[in-house]
């Protein structure tokens, strides 16, 4: 298999509104600046994405993440005071919510689908 997919770097992310955050065949790590995000599009294929959003304490609510994971691992990294309302379909795979979902805090909709790999939502 080494000899197929050779090793990449790992792809290091900051997006603005809008743009999206592709990941093919490797380890990619997507910033998101909360106080721009409406909608985020973030696909990963054949790899493993970490997301982390920034400026968590500017967010308004009322954003969309979608995330295609395709043979491979998302983890997208959900402020503690955010409640998630997940919508995401999953062929072969896992969509694992570890979230809160208490409080009043601004709501993120995480949409999209996993075929064959995991979509993983954790708090920090």
């Amino acid at each position: 298999v080494s000899l197929i997919f050779k090793r990449k770097k790992k792809n290091v992310f900051s997006v603005q509104a809008g743009e999206a955050c592709e990941n093919n065949i490797g380890s990619g790590v997507c910033y998101i600046d909360a106080s721009e995000l409406g909608y985020q599009k973030i696909e990963n294929n054949i790899g493993e994405m970490n997301v982390y959003i920034e400026n968590a304490e500017t967010y308004s609510g009322d954003g969309t993440i979608e995330i295609e994971n395709n043979l491979g691992t998302t983890k997208v990294h959900i402020p503690t005071a955010w409640r998630t309302d997940v919508q995401a379909e999953c062929a072969l795979g896992a969509i694992n919510d570890r979230t809160c979902h208490s409080g009043d805090g601004p709501v993120i909709r995480v949409c999209g689908e996993c075929n064959v790999g995991s979509i993983e939502l954790v708090n920090v």
